[in-house]
């Protein structure tokens, strides 16, 4: 096992074995997201992409009370430079998260809310612990709307109302719920997920590299989401979305 030498301060990325990384976020004492979390995220992204062996990484916390909370409002707005998809700062990470050749893997215990849950949604396979995972998109509450690909991510998972219902309310959902949605992978208990992922890890990273390739029509539904991603920078940000105006039919399908 070997310590990843990247400047970070709110991550640790080990090399559990040559192809699987385990990034493992520490921002306490909540795991708020900041400015600082979004850089730090696009850093192991980019080496991620330039690492041609790399066949697994993990995303997991070392709080399980917390796997990545909101963003941190009071620290200020996230930074809205274009990455190099012209998408902004966390628009950029978690498209090129999705379009990695590793597969990507969350490891959700505790609450992964707001940009938490959009992080999670980007990962190929979400993967909660029962007892503690909690996932929501609470942005209503400040009159806003997500903005880190959650919405069009949600659609093909869970469906068009539950979708709604999800940003509607802001409501929190356990991982049962969210399992039975289709949400995440597969809900388990609390003392198997980190097992049951890492022999997944190892299984995966004994194999060829590379993702499976995919069926065509998935090479549709990526156009299509980047689409959506495009749609949400021109009108999601520009404030709350309506009901009835373009930019909310947009987000929901």
């Amino acid at each position: 096992m070997t310590v990843m030498k990247l400047a970070l301060t709110q991550f640790t990325v080990v090399e559990v074995l040559p192809g699987y990384w385990r990034a493992t976020f520490d921002h306490p004492p909540i795991n708020l997201m900041t400015a600082v979390t979004a850089a730090e995220l696009r850093a192991i992204v980019e080496a991620a992409e330039m690492a041609d062996d790399l066949r697994v990484l993990v995303f997991d916390s070392a709080n399980p009370d917390f796997f990545f909370a909101r963003y941190d409002l009071s620290a200020g707005p996230l930074p809205s430079e274009p990455g190099p998809t012209g998408l902004p700062a966390f628009l950029d990470i978690t498209v090129r998260l999705g379009d990695l050749r590793a597969i990507t893997v969350a490891q959700i215990e505790g609450r992964a809310r707001g940009g938490g849950n959009e992080l999670a949604l980007a990962c190929d396979l979400r993967y909660a612990a029962l007892e503690t995972a909690v996932l929501g998109q609470p942005e209503i509450g400040s009159a806003l709307v997500p903005a880190g690909g959650g919405l069009e991510r949600l659609v093909p998972l869970v469906g068009r109302s539950r979708t709604l219902e999800i940003a509607a309310t802001g409501d929190d959902y356990d991982a049962s719920t969210a399992e039975r949605y289709g949400w995440v992978t597969r809900a388990l208990p609390a003392v198997e997920l980190p097992g049951h992922v890492d022999a997944l890890a190892r299984t995966r990273t004994a194999g060829p590299p590379g993702r499976p390739q995919p069926h065509p029509g998935d090479r549709c539904h990526r156009r299509r989401l980047r689409r959506e991603h495009g749609r949400a920078v021109r009108v999601g940000h520009a404030g709350p979305a309506r009901r009835g105006t373009p930019g909310s039919r947009g987000r929901l399908g």
